[in-house]
C-alpha cells in the first residue's frame, strides 16, 4: 500500500484549536481539532487542490459532504482539520492517535496552542461515502510560528483579580522525542512568499 500524500496548509491563524489535549465535547474518546484561518489569496492553491480531492471522492446517487473549508463572516477561508484521539478498527482493534507540535525550528514542544496563534498544518486526505461523500482533513502535525498561548485567553472571563489560590503563570515548553518526521521547514523570519492570485 502506498503512503498518503502528505499536504501542509499555508501559514495561518489557528481557531477552535484542541492540540494539546483532544476535545471531547462530541467524542468522548476525544477529538484534536483546528482551523486554520487564511485569507483568500492564500488559501487559492490549497483550496484548489481540496476542491479536486473532493469533486473526485463524488458518486452518482448519492449526496455530497461538507467541504472541508469554508468563508467565515470575515471574509477569510477557514480549513477545517481533525483526528480522533482513539481509532477503532471494525475487527475490534483499537489504537490511540495524538497530534505533533513543533516549533519554527521544526524543534518538538508540547504548548497549549490559543487562537490568533500563527500555524501551519500537516495533513492526510481521506474520502468517505457515508452521510454524503467528501473528503476528511486527518491533522497530523502543527508548526507553531508565533504562540499565542490559550492561557493568555483565559484572562477575560468575566471576572476581578481575587486573593487567594495562583496557578504558575508560565506556559509549558517542553522538549519531547519525536514520534514521527515532521513536514515542515525550519521557518526564520515569519515572513512568507506566496504566489497565490486571489480567487
Amino acid at each position: 500500500m502506498s503512503e498518503k500524500k502528505i499536504y501542509v496548509t499555508p501559514k495561518g491563524t489557528s481557531k477552535h484549536a484542541w492540540l494539546l489535549r483532544p476535545d471531547t465535547k462530541f467524542n468522548p474518546d476525544g477529538t484534536y481539532q483546528v482551523n486554520v484561518v487564511l485569507k483568500k489569496e492564500e488559501a487559492k492553491s490549497i483550496c484548489k487542490e481540496l476542491k479536486a480531492l473532493y469533486d473526485a471522492a463524488q458518486k452518482p446517487g448519492k449526496k455530497s459532504g461538507k467541504m472541508p473549508y469554508f468563508v467565515n463572516d470575515d471574509g477569510d477561508v477557514e480549513i477545517k482539520l481533525s483526528q480522533k484521539s482513539v481509532i477503532r478498527l471494525k475487527d475490534g482493534t483499537t489504537f490511540n492517535k495524538t497530534v505533533a507540535l513543533v516549533d519554527a525550528k521544526r524543534k518538538p514542544v508540547k504548548v497549549n496552542v490559543g487562537n490568533g496563534s500563527t500555524i501551519k498544518a500537516a495533513f492526510s486526505v481521506r474520502s468517505y461515502d457515508y452521510n454524503g461523500c467528501g473528503i476528511s482533513l486527518d491533522l497530523i502535525s502543527v508548526q507553531i510560528i508565533n504562540l499565542i498561548p490559550w492561557e493568555d485567553q483565559a484572562q477575560d472571563l468575566g471576572f476581578e483579580e481575587e486573593e487567594g489560590f495562583e496557578g504558575g503563570s508560565e506556559v509549558e515548553v517542553e522538549e519531547v522525542e519525536p514520534e514521527q518526521e515532521n513536514n515542515f521547514e525550519a521557518d526564520d523570519s515569519g515572513d512568507e512568499d506566496d504566489d497565490d492570485s486571489p480567487f
